[in-house]
């Protein structure tokens, strides 16, 4: 019998070959992908309607706003590694909310 939820017959159905938390933790990070690209949509909307920029200068400005994203994996390593008075990841947060 298909139920009258949207998707909840595909979703059981993944579940009954993969792990549940695993079939929502891919849901999760594809919802959250998504929801990642409307508000890089929306930012060059604002750039090129209401600001009326060039896409060459628009481009510069979207490099600088997904430049902390470009090194978190480097921040991550490092205050994986390197330990800053005896703690590795609590100094590193501490210092990063008070810059």
């Amino acid at each position: 019998m298909m139920s009258w939820i949207p998707y909840y017959d595909f979703y059981m159905e993944l579940c009954s070959k993969f792990d549940a938390a695993f079939v929502t933790l891919l849901i999760t990070m594809n919802l959250n992908q998504g929801l990642w690209h409307m508000v890089i949509l929306a930012t060059q909307d604002f750039f090129k309607v209401h600001l009326k920029m060039d896409p060459g200068v628009m481009t510069g400005y979207m490099s600088l706003i997904m430049l902390p994203w470009s090194i978190k994996i480097l921040y991550g390593l490092i205050s994986d590694n390197v330990p800053i008075f005896g703690y590795r990841r609590k100094s590193y947060v501490i210092m990063m909310g008070v810059i």
